[in-house]
């Protein structure tokens, strides 16, 4: 029997590829989350390799349906989610857990500093993160972080940018934000053969 896979160890409790748990990661003050660059790769896993850390695992079919299929393994991400939305300056309002909106929190003067800027590399961790939450099945997560995001950014964070958190959000799963010719054949077949499930069912 196959060892599981390195993302699902990871949320289950054991160390990504530096040895790190989640706690630990999540444990970091907000200077160590900025300084860093190698955590937000296992902590929002993609199907698409990283341009930047090659060695960190990817989202592949085992792990797409262990998620969807774990609450357990989803209320970890959402675990990481919020820590990483409160170094933006934002917080999670829920209502007996159904309803989700985010909201800036008092730390966010200060902590929008970080990327409330027309170019940053933040930019591209919060296009990871919008998408990483849909793949992983927290669809109303990254809708209510996609909302905020885009409201406190307009009219200063760059067009292309807000393209791409857009596309990472609206895009069907099989379509990476970066794809230039999206189809509904294109990118993994897992992902392909999901959105054809979803348009059968009517969801």
């Amino acid at each position: 029997m196959s060892s599981p896979h390195p993302i699902i160890t990871f949320f289950r409790g054991g160390r990504d590829y530096r040895g790190r748990t989640l706690t630990q990661i999540l444990s970091w003050t907000d200077e160590e989350l900025e300084y860093h660059h190698d955590y937000v790769q296992t902590l929002f896993p993609l199907p698409e390799r990283s341009g930047i850390t090659f060695s960190a695992p990817i989202v592949d079919r085992e792990v797409f349906e262990t998620f969807r299929n774990d609450e357990q393994l989803r209320a970890e991400l959402k675990r990481a989610w919020i820590r990483i939305m409160g170094f933006y300056g934002f917080k999670l309002q829920e209502d007996n857990g159904k309803d989700l909106k985010v909201t800036v929190s008092p730390l966010f003067p200060k902590n929008s500093q970080n990327w409330l800027c027309r170019f940053d590399h933040n930019h591209l961790r919060i296009t990871r993160i919008i998408r990483c939450l849909r793949v992983l099945g927290l669809e109303d997560e990254a809708s209510a972080f996609h909302a905020a995001i885009k409201h406190v950014s307009e009219g200063i964070v760059g067009a292309t940018t807000i393209a791409f958190w857009d596309r990472a959000m609206f895009s069907t799963l099989n379509n990476a934000p970066e794809e230039k010719r999206p189809g509904p054949e294109k990118g993994l077949r897992f992902l392909v053969e999901w959105e054809k499930f979803k348009n059968a069912n009517g969801s």
